[in-house]
């Protein structure tokens, strides 16, 4: 029985950080038997300490030119902040300084930037800067003074129900959802949040995840949004792993239930080696590395047998293709004979 909580719980985490949009903020060993010949953190760590030293190369800059971002520009929310400086993580493990600082100065800035401006502006990316930091002070407890520390722990709770209630739609209610019930578990374990306070707030994140799954989730487990409706791979796999981490977190089977039935959709328009082309959904610019990593750890979840040929789709070069940044990560369009845009993942 141990066995089986360490290993929900362990996957949970993982989970809950992939929706921070990069990967992983906290990674601990997989319990389970049918762990890969390479660790899963080594496998990680070779995604981040690349994209790091890209970033010691040219400069925390980065560039989505299909989604806003046209030029290669400095990050300017908080949530650019920290992504970009996430990417030290395993630097930052290792004992460098240098990674250390960036961090530092990244969770510095992003409070500084969310500080800026009124409670009522927040969004899923905000609630994804206070589980991001809540995380990160929890790894790296040296990063900032105690009186530092608890200022920005004060300020997140502050900002936690304006920013459950923010009025974020589709696959980015779940995220916010599931980004504030990691941050008030955190709390609640720390004696930050009193219990009923914790009930309370929980109740309003159930609500928001209930509307989401109505509006968006068909009864037969496919993610559609926008109108007229349209499917994205990328966005209900995201949607997928936020019902998974949400219904281990507050114990709901249902939702896990409706992650195992979307994991079995994405299945079906799977390649055999993992592949899923970006074209069948709304999304055509292209899937990365992160979004394999997220189908690789639901179908282990889920104990399908073939998860990791995900991992493996997305290993070695293929999504470190611009010729011009070599230790880029990225994704672009998989349209044959097309030009290709790359987008900083």
């Amino acid at each position: 029985m141990l066995a089986k909580y360490t290993r929900a719980i362990t996957i949970i985490i993982l989970l809950a950080s992939l929706l921070a949009g990069n990967f992983f903020i906290a990674v601990e060993n997989t319990a389970s038997s049918s762990i890969p010949s390479q660790p899963l953190q080594d496998y990680l760590a070779y995604f981040y300490n690349r994209y790091s030293r890209h970033f010691d190369q040219n400069g925390f800059l980065f560039q989505t030119p299909d989604y806003d971002v046209a030029e290669f520009s400095p990050p300017q929310t908080a949530r650019e902040i920290l992504s970009l400086a996430l990417y030290y993580k395993y630097r930052a493990l290792s004992g460098e300084a240098i990674a250390k600082d960036k961090i530092r100065s990244a969770i510095i800035s992003a409070e500084k930037e969310l500080a800026s401006r009124p409670f009522l502006t927040q969004s899923f990316s905000d609630a994804f800067v206070s589980m991001a930091e809540v995380q990160l002070l929890d790894q790296f407890p040296e990063l900032l003074e105690p009186s530092q520390r608890d200022k920005i722990f004060n300020n997140i709770l502050a900002r936690a129900e304006e920013g459950i209630r923010a009025a974020d739609t589709s696959n980015r209610a779940a995220l916010s959802a599931v980004y504030w019930q990691v941050v008030l578990r955190n709390f609640l374990e720390k004696e930050l949040i009193a219990t009923s306070e914790y009930e309370r707030l929980s109740a309003l994140i159930l609500d928001k995840m209930r509307k989401f799954a109505a509006a968006d989730i068909t009864t037969d487990g496919w993610y559609l949004e926008g109108s007229p409706k349209k499917f994205n791979p990328h966005y209900h796999l995201i949607s997928a792993c936020a019902f998974l981490v949400y219904g281990e977190l507050t114990d709901n089977l249902y939702f896990i239930l409706l992650a195992q039935e979307m994991t079995g959709k994405l299945r079906l328009v799977s390649f055999k080696n993992g592949m899923i082309e970006a074209r069948i959904g709304d999304r055509p610019v292209g899937l990365g590395a992160q979004f394999y990593l997220g189908a690789g750890l639901l179908n282990y979840y889920f104990h399908y047998p073939d998860w990791s040929v995900y991992l493996n789709y997305a290993s070695g070069n293929r999504f470190f293709s611009d010729k011009k940044y070599p230790d880029r990560l990225e994704y672009h369009s998989t349209i044959s004979l097309s030009a290709p845009r790359y987008h900083d993942d």
